[in-house]
């Protein structure tokens, strides 16, 4: 079975928060920047590499949908997906608000979709096939399973086999412990402090903390601080059991 497939039936309620949370936001915009996209059933090509001057020209031309920052990857990504959808879908231009409206719609019914899609793509490894169809023109919005891989783990699949590893050593161990409560924490510093996911490790941290034990966010996030006071970082790049325990023994 592919290594993220079997990660998620052993982590799926932390692996489903954490893609809930990065679907709420604009990170959605890295997802879709990923994606294979078709027009009446034409590949438009999705990775033009724009010039300073070009992408500067799309920020001024967009502007008028939001507090965009030309430096910022993921609002690049999004006046990108814009000017796609703008050119491909004829959006009246007379009228401001229209191009609004169907991004909105676009992005609500896309991101709804793959959220109910998600379980069956990560295990079963499917693609995910999105319709959307305004004024005739029908356009098509696919996430392989591995583009989904990429946006929940693109610092490295080995940090979750570290976290993988590392649970089943405190369970082994877990006599070290005085209480449950003492593994649980440590279970939410390793989230934050590996950094498995590629957005959102606190949030889902306190996610997985609050749903052992009673804790405040604050509490949670000063915790989290001052272990990372006598943690020294290393690289996570490689799977190696001896560099696991290590790890193991400083929490």
């Amino acid at each position: 079975m592919e290594i993220v497939s079997t990660l998620y039936r052993d982590y799926s309620d932390l692996i489903d928060y954490n893609f809930k949370i990065n679907t709420e936001n604009t990170n959605i915009y890295l997802l879709i920047g990923m994606a294979s996209i078709k027009i009446d059933g034409v590949l438009v090509p999705t990775n033009y590499n724009y010039t300073g001057s070009e992408l500067q020209r799309l920020f001024d031309i967009y502007s008028h949908l939001g507090d965009l920052n030309p430096q910022n990857g993921i609002d690049q990504k999004y006046v990108k997906f814009v000017k796609l959808i703008d050119e491909s879908l004829n959006i009246n231009r007379d009228d401001p608000n229209e191009l609004k409206s169907v991004l909105y719609n676009l992005i609500n019914d896309f991101t709804s979709e793959i959220r109910k899609s998600f379980k069956d793509i990560m295990t079963s490894l499917i693609d995910f096939k999105f319709i959307y169809k305004y004024s005739g023109i029908t356009i098509e919005i696919v996430i392989t399973f591995d583009m989904l891989k990429q946006f929940l783990f693109n610092k490295g699949i080995s940090r979750f086999l570290i976290f993988d590893y590392c649970i089943k050593k405190i369970i082994e161990t877990g006599d070290i412990f005085t209480s449950s409560n003492d593994i649980y924490k440590s279970i939410a510093v390793m989230i934050v402090v590996l950094q498995i996911f590629s957005d959102g490790n606190h949030r889902t941290g306190y996610y997985y903390l609050k749903s052992k034990m009673y804790i405040t966010q604050d509490d949670g996030l000063e915790m989290i601080k001052n272990f990372r006071k006598i943690f020294i970082d290393h690289n996570y790049t490689s799977y190696k059991k001896k560099g696991q325990m290590n790890f193991l023994l400083i929490l």
